[in-house]
């Protein structure tokens, strides 16, 4: 299931934009980065709210978003998210992936720059219509 109106498939090695890794350098750039812009909702489970978002690029293991949120979100919270990959107006619960975020920038104009690891890799994968890719 390809799409090349939403995937530019590419290996990022900008230093400046890094995804969700477990720790080392080595695992940082493990999977492949998907360079897709969708929207998607994130659910701040300590601030009892939602937020639009916007995916900059994703792989099997995190994404990294831009977040339309007042509120600042720091390394180590846990959010929900879901990515929309149709044009489906409403987002399910069940829908809703648990991330972590292990990298968040200060607000740039109206929205936070933050990288997410998925809780659930295999799950994920198996919700993203391009996991086959990575």
């Amino acid at each position: 299931m390809s799409d090349s109106r939403l995937v530019n498939i590419s290996r990022n090695q900008d230093a400046n934009t890094p995804l969700a890794h477990s720790g080392s350098s080595a695992d940082r750039r493990r999977n492949v980065r998907l360079d897709v812009e969708r929207p998607c909702k994130v659910v701040i489970p300590a601030a009892g709210r939602s937020v639009s978002a916007r995916t900059s690029n994703v792989s099997v293991t995190g994404a990294l978003l831009r977040v339309d949120s007042p509120r600042l979100l720091n390394p180590g919270e846990t959010v929900r998210l879901a990515i929309c990959w149709t044009n489906a107006p409403i987002v399910r619960e069940d829908q809703l992936v648990a991330a972590r975020v292990v990298r968040a920038l200060g607000i740039q104009g109206e929205a936070q720059t933050v990288a997410v690891e998925f809780a659930n890799s295999a799950s994920q994968r198996a919700e993203m219509p391009l996991g086959q890719v990575a």
